[in-house]
């Protein structure tokens, strides 16, 4: 069996000011001073796993941004799949597409997100409300791809009717990149420190968690909250917790760094929480995979079809809540044992590493791949126009 030529491309495009260099160049000849990095996204859909396999992995389809048909043109002549996360652009679609036709490519789309069901609360809202421009726009996307990759199967479900072509692939990480020694911690252990890591689209899940993070405030003077990238409204706006009893951890500047800046961060215990929703449904496990790999203890939601409770063993690589008194208990029971802690977040570590690496899922990628080529190309249908 003939191995195809893959690129990934991203399109969650982080500019850094610097020029790339090594592993770090775009498989692109020429590239320009600025050299574009991944997002979370685009690092564990397409840069992780693909890179794991040999294959190349890009943010830009050419020497500029925003690219033309001409550098889609030159990727199809060189690559027999392109594997990209969602576009949002139309112009950028439509030359994708169109290059495709032209050269009888085959171009595979991975969606990691519901977008059918975005939390009205979420920052996102006003940008994926049912019927808005870029929803139609990316359903329009799923619909002309030769094949949609997608984490979960909610997912699979939610877009079948879009694409009958869909390859469920879970999330994986990659061990090795988490191989780091942290700085000491700074309070020499006098805090508990109880931790959370995200952006601000999680304001609900947040929610979840505060009257528990409240009560052990209130119980426990040793503990300290801590907040990598985003800080919730209870702290941040209403002030329900007093300044020594909660601390913002500087974020990491690119996912590259990431791992560095979450171990030093030093989480006795780390909190998943997730709202029971529709759109809850179609996430992964990617912060327990993260948490257990600094070796932190996680407690996480449990809830219909939420991803935690499919990774987790409560007890004993991890605690799984879904009332109050449940986080209550899985707090006080780490809070008070630092051995308990230490036994968790180890036994966690262990079972992500030898579970949960990338490499792991090469048949999966390699099984959509074959797939695809072994299909008649795909092609736009006469008088196709964006919606």
């Amino acid at each position: 069996m003939t191995r195809p030529r893959v690129l990934g491309l991203y399109t969650d495009r982080i500019r850094l000011d610097r020029q790339p260099t090594g592993s770090d160049a775009s498989p692109i000849a020429s590239a320009p001073p600025k050299k574009i990095t991944y997002g979370g996204v685009g690092y564990y859909r397409l840069h992780a796993p693909l890179t794991a396999q040999g294959y190349p992995v890009s943010g830009k389809p050419g020497r500029e941004l925003p690219p033309s048909i001409s550098d889609y043109l030159e990727l199809f002549r060189r690559y027999d799949i392109l594997h990209m996360t969602r576009i949002e652009n139309p112009t950028e679609m439509l030359i994708a597409l169109s290059a495709r036709d032209i050269e009888q490519g085959r171009l595979i789309i991975d969606c990691d997100d519901d977008l059918l069901h975005v939390d009205r609360l979420s920052p996102a809202w006003e940008k994926y409300r049912p019927g808005s421009p870029v929803v139609r726009l990316v359903h329009q996307l799923f619909e002309q791809c030769d094949a949609l990759t997608v984490s979960r199967p909610s997912l699979a479900r939610i877009y079948q009717d879009r694409n009958p072509n869909i390859a469920i692939i879970p999330n994986g990480c990659e061990p090795a990149r988490w191989d780091v020694t942290p700085s000491p911690r700074s309070d020499d252990g006098e805090w508990i420190r109880i931790g959370w890591a995200g952006s601000l689209v999680h304001e609900s899940d947040l929610q979840v968690v505060q009257d528990v993070l409240l009560d052990a405030i209130k119980r426990h003077p040793r503990v300290k909250l801590c907040f990598m990238g985003y800080t919730p409204h209870f702290i941040r706006k209403q002030g329900l917790v007093a300044a020594d009893r909660w601390e913002e951890v500087e974020p990491s500047p690119t996912f590259d760094s990431y791992p560095q800046y979450l171990a030093k961060a030093h989480f006795d215990i780390a909190l998943a929480p997730l709202v029971q929703s529709a759109f809850s449904q179609s996430k992964s496990a990617i912060k327990f995979f993260e948490y257990s790999l600094c070796g932190f203890p996680t407690i996480a939601s449990r809830g219909d079809d939420l991803p935690y409770q499919e990774v987790i063993e409560s007890g004993e690589t991890g605690f799984l809540a879904s009332r109050f008194r449940d986080w209550q208990r899985a707090l006080d029971r780490l809070i008070e044992s630092a051995d308990e802690r230490r036994r968790i977040g180890e036994a966690a570590r262990a079972q992500v590493r030898a579970q949960h690496d990338v490499r792991r899922l090469e048949p999966l990628y390699q099984e959509v791949y074959q797939r695809v080529l072994a299909q008649p190309a795909k092609r736009l249908p006469r008088g196709f126009a964006l919606a």
